[in-house]
């Protein structure tokens, strides 16, 4: 089993990797998400996953494990769409996801040594038409607060929200496992 550090505190990133067979070590990096700015989703998840990254090797020595991180965006008619503060901001969100296509961006950046890859996965996700009462349903149930865009595809009651995804499946769920595994062999010079 090959073991690899993730500067995620993401659980469905953690989840993703252990199901792959990966031994995962998580260490949350410490830094301010706000400081960085840009406007462009890929751009935007792509300097995240970097910072994580760099913030996650700076504060550990251990260089013969690969670091991973990532960060996820939701994006509909050109507007980011974070995590949202409150429930207002969840129902806001959800209600413009409603009945529209979305994109999700998904940053990712494997380091390991000197050795670092960068890379930037989207998927389109169109959403069934929802009512009031599943969006309160759905805020209720606490899950919109710690996922981009106000949801989780994962979620019991997310799932029923999704007409259609269109790209890979795990990046909407915040880790596009295909290119990752394969980057992570790239970067440790093996198959996994």
């Amino acid at each position: 089993m090959s073991r690899i550090i993730l500067a995620s505190g993401s659980p469905r990133r953690k989840f993703l990797l252990e199901n792959y067979g990966f031994e995962v070590t998580v260490i949350k990096p410490d830094f301010d998400e706000s400081a960085i700015v840009e406007n462009d989703a890929c751009a935007l998840v792509m300097s995240l996953a970097r910072a994580k990254n760099e913030c996650v090797r700076l504060s550990y020595s251990h260089d013969i494990i690969p670091v991973v991180s990532a960060d996820t965006v939701v994006c509909l008619d050109g507007q980011i769409l974070g995590k949202p503060r409150d429930r207002d901001e969840a129902f806001g969100m959800l209600s413009r996801l409603s009945g529209a296509t979305h994109t999700v961006f998904t940053g990712v950046c494997v380091a390991l040594d000197d050795t670092k890859t960068v890379f930037c996965e989207k998927t389109e996700v169109s959403f069934y038409e929802l009512s009031h009462t599943q969006i309160n349903r759905y805020i209720d149930s606490g899950s919109p607060f710690d996922k981009a865009g106000a949801y989780g595809i994962q979620d019991d009651m997310g799932i029923a929200f999704i007409q259609s995804v269109n790209g890979e499946l795990s990046n909407v769920i915040g880790l596009p496992m295909a290119r990752t595994v394969r980057e992570i062999q790239k970067i440790q010079g093996d198959k996994i």
